[in-house]
């Protein structure tokens, strides 16, 4: 199956090993692992993984046995270092995902996956080796690792814009028509309202579970209508040192509204439709109508029918 890449984007990977497999141990093993290559005379490129765009700053893509899957983790994709530390942010290395937050994602995952929502379904992750173990930030063992999610699409909505109109309308209908349930063929005005009406009954589903999405953007929710990145989602019943908890979870639930409509806005945009910001947000609204909340309800109509 051929990934597509935007133009004059090609990041080459070669094979590592895996020090320690969590989850799906026989699967991750099949899929392999890979990391940016340092093209030296002793690399074995990997064809068959592909990064598809800037977007994916430190993941690729493998399509294996019919199923597409992303290793998050697997170096800086802009060029110059494989990985380098953040001069501005502590505890950050550009191009790799600490062991901890995979490990969030997989917790997150399973529950979503449990409570069938439309979602990448995160199958585990593998702790790197060497050279990687030995990396510290103030004298701790930074223990970057692999994260494997299987997604029905590679594409986030985000990566449309790197690609001609002609195919950013192609990849959207190619991924997201066989999960349509719109009966007029892919006309792609109905494949958007679908689109737009299955990604607003899942934000809202995840609220009513007492939940958030706290990084709900183009660049985490594929054109599967598929959310995917987990490490900003909170669920009570995941415990994560890295969760903001019941820190103004209400305030939260009410942004990523916003953040829905914002971001199918940008996706209206490269597909060039003709559809406006006020049609996206009241469509959504009417969608969820009977299962929001009270004061999500009232916070939705007054910033969808006020004319402040």
């Amino acid at each position: 199956m051929d990934i597509h890449r935007a133009v004059n984007f090609k990041v080459n990977y070669e094979f590592t090993e895996l020090a320690e497999i969590y989850g799906d141990e026989a699967l991750i093993k099949k899929i392999g692992c890979v990391f940016v290559s340092k093209n030296g005379s002793g690399s074995t490129i990997a064809d068959d993984f592909v990064s598809i765009s800037p977007l994916h700053g430190r993941a690729c893509i493998k399509y294996y046995e019919g199923n597409y899957f992303s290793l998050k983790g697997t170096g800086w994709t802009f060029g110059g270092p494989r990985f380098f530390m953040s001069p501005t942010h502590e505890e950050l290395f550009y191009g790799l995902l600490p062991e901890d937050y995979a490990k969030k994602e997989l917790l997150v995952s399973n529950v979503l996956s449990e409570k069938n929502f439309l979602a990448g379904r995160v199958v585990g992750y593998g702790v790197l080796g060497e050279p990687f173990s030995s990396l510290e930030i103030d004298g701790k063992l930074f223990s970057p690792s692999i994260l494997y999610t299987q997604m029905i699409s590679p594409y986030r909505i985000a990566d449309l814009m790197y690609f001609n109109l002609e195919k950013r309308r192609e990849l959207f209908i190619e991924s997201y028509l066989p999960l349509s349930s719109q009966s007029q063929g892919s006309k792609l005005d109905n494949l958007f309202w679908d689109f737009l009406e299955n990604l607003s009954k899942a934000n809202n589903r995840l609220i009513n579970l007492s939940g958030v999405n706290d990084s709900l953007m183009w660049d985490n929710v594929t054109l599967a209508c598929e959310i995917v990145d987990f490490e900003n989602i909170y669920l009570p019943n995941v415990n994560s040192k890295h969760s903001l908890k019941h820190l103004r979870l209400d305030d939260r639930q009410k942004q990523s509204y916003v953040w829905l409509f914002e971001l199918l806005y940008k996706m209206v945009n490269v597909l060039e439709l003709d559809i406006s910001f006020q049609e996206i947000a009241l469509q959504s609204f009417i969608c969820c109508e009977d299962d929001l909340q009270k004061e999500n309800k009232k916070f939705l109509e007054g910033f969808i029918y006020s004319n402040v």
